[in-house]
């Protein structure tokens, strides 16, 4: 053993040894250098916190018609713009375009890959650290699988709430109420009833921008009262009797209402017979199919009126006055079209703003006189600032603080 001690240090005083050990230790001070100058690089090159990016969201389907607002909004305020929407969007990419700088689309309503589009998005906010995070849907069944996850406290959830009823009556509601640090709505006519159910801060912005768009050319016959009334036909959505009742049913010639919905759907084909059953083939429009939004938004820009047909002594309807809102109206709103409402919204400011009002026991007379008096030059509707666009961008430049 000693005789082994001996031989080793006779090596380490050779001098080949010696140059080998110093040869090692020298690699070895380069390695450390370039580990920690590799380091450094990394941790300068990791992105910083973006205050000024914005991540919107919308896992579900149902209000792609607010996106574009939105993110106009957001854009208009300084905010770079990520959209992570579910794939059934992706043709919508076009049109958003101009206020979207980034995409990316999910699955996000298929089973398992819900929950896989959900992590995904997770690792989009880790690795960004995006700190602001929007919601065009702030509800529903993913809003609250997604919540499942813990964030950083730091991260400002912000969210549309379409429905305050799901604050009152839904766990998974309540439960994203919790992560959510402000809700924003689609009306002040909705802010009794949430003051009502919800302490957080809220927001009230009107979604009435849209993508400009090239009109379908058809031509309107002179005379002609085009009386619009857009979306799915469903009664559940809007009173169509109305327009069928009285005793001596009979509308001007000139009157048109446009039937701006797939017929083929929900309750199309009973509002189509009894189209035919009383006789009024001359005075409407129907649509057999899905109507494209080209098609869609030009009917709408050359209406004269928009018809929403909500009456709210009329169940399910009277929810569209208190804990959400048609969105006929906004599509009014947007194109400073007047509305013809129901004498019991005259209550209401911004129904005041944007409308003409009947009793439901003078409808159709009341339809009729508009063939006579129509002229658009002397209605004296949208004097109001609420609808500005400039008004718009305001509600929107404070809801991250």
């Amino acid at each position: 053993m000693k005789s082994l001690l001996i031989e080793e240090e006779f090596l380490i005083k050779t001098k080949p040894f010696r140059l080998f050990i110093l040869h090692v230790r020298s690699i070895k001070k380069h390695i450390i250098y370039i580990m920690s100058s590799f380091k450094h690089r990394l941790s300068t090159n990791i992105q910083k916190p973006k205050d000024k990016e914005v991540l919107v969201i919308e896992m579900l389907s149902w209000h792609d018609e607010c996106l574009y607002s939105v993110c106009s909004l957001l854009k208009s305020n300084g905010y770079s713009v990520l959209l992570i929407a579910d794939l059934k969007l992706q043709n919508k990419q076009t049109s958003l375009s101009p206020v979207v700088d980034e995409f990316k689309f999910l699955d996000f309503h298929s089973g398992l890959n819900t929950f896989k589009s959900i992590v995904e998005v997770n690792k989009v906010i880790s690795k960004r650290k995006i700190r602001n995070v929007y919601f065009n849907t702030a509800q529903g069944n993913p809003i609250w699988k997604f919540f499942l996850i813990p964030f950083s406290k730091n991260i400002n959830f912000v969210g549309t709430l379409h429905n305050i009823s799901k604050l009152d009556n839904s766990f998974s509601q309540r439960f994203i109420t919790k992560k959510i640090k402000r809700y924003v709505l689609l009306s002040e006519i909705l802010l009794p009833a949430y003051e009502k159910v919800c302490k957080k801060p809220v927001s009230v912005f009107y979604p009435i921008i849209y993508p400009i768009i090239s009109n379908v050319e058809f031509s309107k016959p002179e005379g002609e009262i085009w009386i619009v009334i857009p979306g799915s036909v469903d009664y559940r959505r809007r009173d169509y009797s109305i327009l069928f009742s009285g005793n001596n049913l009979s509308y001007e010639k000139n009157i048109k209402f446009i039937v701006l919905g797939n017929r083929s759907k929900s309750d199309g084909d009973k509002v189509f017979m009894m189209v035919k059953e009383m006789q009024l083939d001359d005075n409407f429009i129907f649509f057999d199919s899905f109507v494209d939004d080209v098609v869609f938004q030009t009917y709408i820009k050359m209406a004269d009126y928009i018809l929403p047909l909500v009456h709210p002594d009329v169940s399910p309807l009277d929810c569209y006055v208190s804990t959400k809102i048609s969105g006929t109206y906004n599509l009014a709103y947007a194109y400073k079209k007047p509305m013809l409402c129901e004498q019991s919204l005259s209550k209401y400011k911004e129904f005041v703003d944007s409308s003409f009002f009947y009793s439901t026991e003078n409808f159709v007379g009341f339809i009729n006189s508009l063939s006579k008096d129509y002229n658009p030059i002397n209605n004296k509707l949208y004097t109001s600032k609420r609808f500005d666009y400039n008004n718009q961008v305001k509600a929107f430049s404070s809801i991250f603080h």
